[in-house]
């Protein structure tokens, strides 16, 4: 099994901790014992996960059926995920900005940009095109999102198709 170093960026309050903690309570090892140190700490919210392996010897850590990704924000990142904010007033272009000066600095194998809090503008498909838009934009980012674009727009409509959402 590869191992691979994965880094998970974006601007305050994003949810990147949260996101963190999600992938290693969901798809790291977290067994009984380590739930029992959890709940012993008071630990409740995926967020606090993350913040709490940080301070453990531990790594941090998580499973997919061909790799193991590990949180390292010390190396260059094989991924990258930039969580941006679908409430931002900009439609996420200072984001996409940020982004575009980090990836031309340490260019990831692979660029994951997840568009976070969609439910707090009730899912709106109009914000969601903005902020792709936004980010196709961008040279740097607009060579490898070009390509997966259409893709995941058809995919986000259909998902809320499928909650009843349209």
């Amino acid at each position: 099994m590869a191992t691979k170093c994965i880094q998970v960026r974006g601007d305050d309050g994003v949810g990147k901790r949260t996101l963190i903690g999600r992938l290693i309570f969901s798809c790291g090892e977290v067994g009984l014992p380590q739930m029992e140190q959890l709940e012993r700490n008071g630990i409740r919210e995926y967020a606090q996960i993350a913040s709490f392996y940080e301070n453990q010897p531990k790594m941090r850590v998580f499973y997919t059926p061909s790799s193991q990704f590990v949180f390292d924000e010390s190396k260059k990142p094989d991924t990258l995920i930039w969580i941006t904010d679908a409430t931002a007033s900009d439609g996420g272009q200072a984001s996409s900005q940020k982004l575009a000066a980090l990836i031309q600095a340490q260019t990831p194998e692979s660029l994951v940009i997840l568009v976070n809090k969609m439910d707090l503008v009730n899912w709106s498909s109009s914000t969601f095109g903005e902020i792709a838009r936004n980010f196709s934009a961008v040279g740097p980012i607009a060579r490898r999102l070009r390509l997966c674009l259409r893709e995941a727009t058809d995919e986000f409509t259909g998902m809320k198709e499928e909650a009843g959402y349209v």
